[in-house]
């Protein structure tokens, strides 16, 4: 907006005589100039002002131009203009006032935005492997299936006829000494010789065994296995076929085998029935189609489709409930010594992380042997005594000197299955019978297959020797200390009968 103010006349008597519309108090004939000046409001600037820091302004003197017109109209008006200021503002970001959150989030550039790929936990995971094998007897067989579960990452394992003894016996010492991170449980057969059924798993699973009804036709281990918070119940089975020392039926059997049905079928979780049935699956036989009958009204399904006999029948089974998705995968392969074959398993439970531990090494790489030298000749002290007091100062000795030039560290490592008599000659050994393996799935001649089986038999008998060598090596090289711990180790929970003095005169001078 704009205000007009009146003035006194500049010029007088220089102007014809006219007549004025308004403006004029003094007569009626008198005859004054009109100037007129614009401006502007004070109050128009001030709205300029609002919201803005003083301290961000630099300081800049206001230029006026003033511009004066003389009308040439006829009316002779004078007219001054006053131009506008313009101010320039300069701001400073480091002294520029933080705007609100939601100001920034309206103006987001897409283009300034980096995708970032979703990669899935579930993914990572690994799941559980396992195996099933009628070994025929473990003797002299620890050896191959300690290379298998090795070689196949497997997880637990289940065996039948593992023809072990009750209480004492060397299989699980060898088993446990070769695999740290492994434990045994079996199931003999009372009685009488052959039979029985182990499961061997890793020691992260929490296994809890249940206690078995003594049925007389089959043998069988009732597990329950917790693996990363998911349950599930596995049941290893031997029947031994009908002989004149075993005189139970078929029929037997599937009265007894439906009582244990009826109680595993409540259970919760997944659950797996695996084992020697010593049923010729793949025929249409009386006995066969009473045996899937009694599948089908538990609603369980059989998996293994293939012959795992030499002589080609199907008598080692995988049972599951038809409505779990447990197995994802089944294999077979004829690695091990024995006329069944191996069958491996991938099931759909996530494993467990491995153990971690924590050894304790010195690096004796790094010693100076020289230093060591010194160091030990300035601490040792010439002393005249027992032999023993002897060893046991010259013994902490070294062990102060190790200590202040090699000390214990501690790393933390994944414990692994691992046998410490396997060496890279048998892996050499084993590539052989991979390669025999497969020329002879592929040709699936006899000739081919004859010879699969003459180099697995000599990769066995390797892993034989090797193990007999390693432990004969720790054997010879111990202490009488060191002795006994090897005994526990491959003889564990064995207790020596204590007898007196005089019982061990007797052994010489029995006359006494």
């Amino acid at each position: 907006m704009a205000k007009t103010f009146c003035v006194d006349s500049l010029f007088k008597g220089s102007q014809p005589r006219t007549r004025t519309i308004r403006g004029v108090r003094s007569g009626r004939n008198k005859h004054r100039l009109i100037k007129s000046i614009t401006t502007v409001r004070q109050d128009s600037l001030n709205k300029y002002n609002r919201g803005v820091n003083p301290n961000n302004l630099s300081n800049i003197t206001p230029q006026v131009q003033s511009v004066v017109k003389t009308s040439t109209d006829s009316d002779n008006l004078l007219e001054l203009t006053r131009q506008k200021t313009e101010y320039s503002i300069s701001t400073t970001w480091n002294n520029f006032q933080r705007l609100p959150y939601s100001t920034y989030t309206r103006s987001i550039s897409s283009g300034n935005l980096v995708k970032i790929n979703y990669v899935s936990v579930q993914s990572t995971k690994v799941n559980l492997n396992c195996g099933l094998w009628n070994a025929r007897s473990l003797r002299n067989k620890v050896g191959a299936l300690i290379a298998s579960i090795i070689e196949n990452k497997l997880d637990f394992y289940m065996v039948t006829e593992t023809w072990t003894q009750d209480g004492v016996d060397p299989i699980n010492g060898e088993i446990t000494s070769s695999l740290d991170d492994f434990k045994f449980y079996h199931q003999p057969r009372k009685f009488r010789k052959g039979g029985g059924v182990g499961l061997l798993a890793r020691s992260n699973l929490h296994i809890k065994l249940k206690t078995s009804n003594p049925f007389r036709s089959f043998q069988y281990l009732d597990a329950s296995i917790h693996s990363s918070s998911q349950l599930f119940s596995t049941i290893i089975i031997y029947r031994p076929p009908y002989s004149d020392k075993n005189k139970w039926t078929v029929n037997d059997f599937l009265t007894e085998f439906s009582t244990l049905l009826e109680e595993l079928i409540i259970r919760p979780g997944n659950l797996l029935i695996a084992g020697d049935f010593n049923f010729h699956y793949e025929t249409n036989k009386p006995e066969v189609i009473k045996l899937s009958n009694l599948l089908s009204s538990f609603n369980l399904v059989q998996h293994v489709n293939e012959p795992t006999h030499d002589e080609g029948h199907t008598l080692d089974l995988i049972i599951t409930r038809s409505s779990d998705d447990f197995i994802k995968n089944l294999s077979m392969n004829n690695d091990l010594p024995s006329d069944h074959s191996q069958i491996l398993l991938n099931l759909n439970i996530i494993r467990p992380p491995n153990n971690k531990i924590r050894p304790k090494r010195r690096k004796l790489v790094d010693l100076d042997v020289e230093e060591f030298q010194k160091a030990l000749g300035s601490s040792l002290l010439v002393s005249h005594g027992d032999a023993n007091v002897l060893a046991d100062d010259f013994n902490t000795s070294v062990k102060l000197v190790l200590d202040s030039l090699a000390p214990l560290s501690e790393k933390t490592v994944t414990d692994k299955p691992r046998g410490p008599w396997f060496t890279e000659e048998l892996s050499e050994v084993r590539k052989e019978v991979r390669r025999a393996e497969r020329k002879w799935k592929s040709s699936n001649l006899e000739i081919h297959k004859q010879i699969h089986k003459e180099k697995r038999s000599s990769y066995n008998s390797e892993i034989e020797k090797t193990k007999f060598l390693y432990h004969k090596h720790r054997i010879e090289n111990a202490n009488s200390k060191q002795l006994f711990s090897i005994i526990d180790d491959m003889i564990p929970n064995c207790k020596f009968p204590r007898r007196g003095c005089r019982d061990d005169v007797r052994l010489f001078h029995p006359q006494n």
